[in-house]
């Protein structure tokens, strides 16, 4: 039986993921090794009538897969400066996939002569066990790593953070607010704004203020990326425990997992909130697995979209117009005008929303429509990126208002997990700079019926929900040092002071 075909096809996949395995969970594997398992049976079944048989037709299958899925590695090693030059590229490219494919189809072709076809025949069977033990091996180690790897990352449940435990004896007789948390990716603090990227955000701060919202001026995260961000601010804690590991591989790992099964989403579903879950394409908020509805236009994930790259479906997919721009563009205004109905959906809600806004790609002006990626390199990554954050603040605004007048009141959070990586290189230019702007970020909070005065300027991520819980749930939760951390490898500097305002 001729396998091979349907493990040329696994193999991309599995080696991918096992490049990646740190960023992602198994249930990644599903989707995109189903689609290239298809595409291998699709191949042999169009390929059998024209090669005579099932085992000839296996032969320019498999060339097919191969070439399908190296299509994208092999248009890197030619230099295109302009579009049509690109159009050529992939016009040759693709007719010698077809060509190669086709050429081989003939050679297989079954030929009529009695005498010689039982010989040919067991030259097949004989070519079909080589190429079902070479694929079979090759399948074998990315299959080996990824099983060596799985055995010892941390599991579901093997992340504990005991250091946010404290009494908590319920609500404090009054209405449990609706609580949203909403997380715009690199948004930075007014100071980078003004120093950095020549804007002046002050218009919308006092928007916030104007609406009700208390904005904390000098407000730090609490470590320098998203994933150790998330994870310390929804456990309410620092994350010494998780960063005593000697492989940043499984810390990715746990990292996963601390945002997945958080203490501050067992708090509130122990209370009787129903979870929202607002995604992006990267895998640790891609989805909420404890969440009661998901909100993610998912047409692939972040590891579809770079197999997909590789493959050739991928200039086809251009040429049709489906692009990882527009899908960003497509599935971040799905999300803001999702939101745009919470004032309708019966509490009590919390609504965690991860928008990558204003992180790169700058697929939206200021008005929200579409950049292209030609009008992209044109606008260049400062006016990309404030078009991005002007973008953002209209609906942030909107939506304060839009919630303002729903029947039960609303907590608004919008709180920045990390700044962005100025277009500069710091190591060229201002190493001090990059710091404070990677750790100075947007934090402002809304907190309906209750007196702000228990908030202060530099309040970080890790106490915001420390904070919300004692004033709505009467919990007692002590407040943490505002601490920021830069890991190196797995060490955690501390670099409050070194990036404080």
């Amino acid at each position: 039986m001729s396998v091979y075909p349907f493990v040329f096809g696994l193999y991309p996949v599995l080696a991918m993921y096992a490049d990646n395995i740190d960023q992602l969970t198994l249930e990644t594997l599903v989707p995109p090794s189903l689609l290239a398992l298809g595409l291998a049976g699709a191949a042999l079944a169009a390929l059998r009538w024209p090669c005579g048989s099932f085992r000839r037709a296996a032969i320019p299958a498999a060339l097919f897969i191969v070439l399908f899925f190296t299509y994208g590695h092999i248009r890197q090693l030619f230099t295109a400066h302009r579009a049509t030059h690109l159009l050529l590229i992939h016009g040759l490219l693709m007719g010698l996939t077809f060509a190669a494919v086709a050429t081989a189809a003939l050679l297989v072709r079954e030929r009529t002569r009695a005498g010689s076809r039982e010989g040919t025949r067991a030259r097949y069977r004989a070519a079909t066990k080589i190429l079902n033990t070479v694929s079979i091996a090759l399948l074998a180690m990315p299959a080996a790593r990824i099983l060596a790897y799985e055995l010892r990352a941390p599991r579901r449940g093997d992340v504990v953070f005991e250091s946010a435990a404290a009494p908590a004896p319920g609500d404090d007789g009054g209405v449990m607010p609706n609580i949203l948390f909403l997380v715009p990716d690199r948004y930075p603090s007014r100071s980078t704004l003004l120093e950095i990227y020549d804007f002046d955000n002050s218009g919308f701060l006092d928007g916030l203020r104007d609406r009700g919202f208390y904005v904390a001026e000098e407000s730090l995260c609490n470590y320098g990326r998203t994933d150790l961000s998330l994870a310390a601010t929804l456990n309410m804690s620092y994350l010494d425990d998780l960063l005593d590991r000697p492989d940043e591989r499984y810390l990715r790992r746990a990292l996963y997992w601390a945002i997945q099964d958080s203490e501050v989403v067992s708090f509130l579903k122990a209370r009787g909130y129903r979870y929202l879950h607002f995604g992006t394409w990267w895998h640790g908020t891609s989805r909420g697995r404890r969440a009661d509805e998901n909100y993610n236009l998912f047409l692939i994930s972040g590891f579809g979209t770079m197999l997909y790259g590789t493959t050739l479906f991928s200039p086809i997919g251009s040429v049709l117009g489906f692009t990882s721009d527009r899908e960003q563009w497509e599935r971040e205004t799905y999300k803001f005008d999702r939101l745009e109905t919470l004032d309708t959906v019966p509490g009590p809600v919390f609504a965690f929303a991860h928008f990558l806004l204003p992180h790169e790609p700058y697929v939206f002006d200021r008005r929200g429509g579409f950049v292209g990626r030609r009008e992209q390199f044109r606008r260049g990554v400062y006016k990309g990126f404030v078009g991005q954050v002007e973008y953002v603040n209209r609906r942030v605004l909107a939506l304060a208002d839009r919630l303002a007048d729903a029947s039960r009141p609303w907590v608004i959070i919008v709180q920045a997990d990390e700044g962005p990586h100025p277009p500069h290189n710091f190591e060229e230019t201002d190493r001090l700079q990059t710091l404070e702007a990677k750790f100075r970020i947007l934090n402002a909070f809304y907190l309906p019926g209750k007196d702000s005065g228990e908030l202060y300027a530099d309040i970080s991520p890790v106490n915001t929900f420390r904070l919300l819980f004692n004033l709505y749930f009467d919990t007692d939760y002590e407040l943490l040092p505002d601490n920021s951390y830069l890991l190196q490898n797995t060490e955690p500097l501390d670099v409050t002071e070194t990036v404080s305002y």
